[in-house]
């Protein structure tokens, strides 16, 4: 490339950001400019709030589902302690009255 295209093009992509800038130096500037191409901005400022709340409620909801899955296993382990509890005890009822008397 010729060191005139390669102007040409520094050229414009200065223009390009100098007025990007100009723009969006300020938050009324960037509505304003947005508001002139025609853009409901309030709109996209709710379209945006509600993307991204449904994200976070993703988010939220795949971390339960994990703690959840989580919480089964412990709840195996502690349900398959019990039963063995239950399995090794020798009880009685009928034997315990008959040891302790009761009229």
């Amino acid at each position: 490339m010729s060191n005139k295209a390669n102007q040409s093009k520094s050229d414009f992509v200065n223009l390009f950001l100098s007025t990007a800038e100009n723009d969006s130096s300020s938050k009324e500037a960037a509505k304003e400019f947005l508001a002139s191409e025609g853009v409901n901005t309030d709109k996209l400022v709710t379209e945006g709030l509600k993307r991204i709340k449904k994200m976070q409620m993703l988010a939220d909801a795949g971390r339960t589902e994990q703690e959840m899955q989580a919480a089964e296993s412990v709840k195996a382990e502690a349900t398959a302690w019990v039963d063995n509890l239950f399995a090794n005890i020798n009880f009685s009822l009928p034997e315990l009255v008959q040891k302790k008397n009761y009229p």
